[in-house]
């Protein structure tokens, strides 16, 4: 999956959200997390019928803002869908959640995955971050990607 969508060095998060909206020909929008959702976890994806959103917290290092991004994009790309509705995951915290583009359809925050979706998830992240940290040739063969991925309980990522 990493390899079809491509992370390139210097990594930036702007220009891997390009690409995943070119990739699935969707648009693809990140936001400071508002105020009235403060109460809520630091990251939260929403999928509309027009647009998916990532909101992050903008009260964190940049680097933890990443990391919580990637980790909703991971939800997002696993297609992990989620077992409570939408409007009893956010408690009416966002009101205007149409003015985001289209209808909700689902929202994903901590409390809303299973433990295996959170780690895949999570995975996901950190092999961005560690992919975007090297260059190609100092990249963990594919095998030891595996092995972790699996030793961790989350989905291996492509061949």
């Amino acid at each position: 999956m990493l390899r079809e969508i491509g992370v390139v060095r210097p990594f930036s998060i702007e220009r891997f959200c390009d690409r995943l909206e070119d990739l699935r020909g969707r648009p693809l929008q990140l936001h400071p997390r508002p105020v009235e959702l403060a109460a809520l976890p630091c990251g939260l994806y929403i999928r509309t019928t027009e647009v998916d959103h990532i909101f992050y917290d903008p009260d964190t290092s940049h680097m933890h803002q990443e990391h919580v991004i990637l980790h909703e994009l991971g939800h997002m790309l696993f297609d992990h869908s989620l077992d409570q509705p939408l409007d009893s995951l956010l408690n009416g915290h966002l009101a205007n959640a149409q003015d985001f583009g289209g209808s909700p359809q689902q929202a994903g925050i901590a409390t809303g995955y299973s433990d295996d979706q959170e780690r895949a998830a999570e995975v996901f992240a950190t092999v961005v971050l560690e992919t975007a940290d090297r260059t190609p040739d100092q990249l963990p063969p594919h095998d030891f990607v595996t092995r972790l991925a699996r030793n961790l309980g989350a989905p291996v990522l492509g061949p």
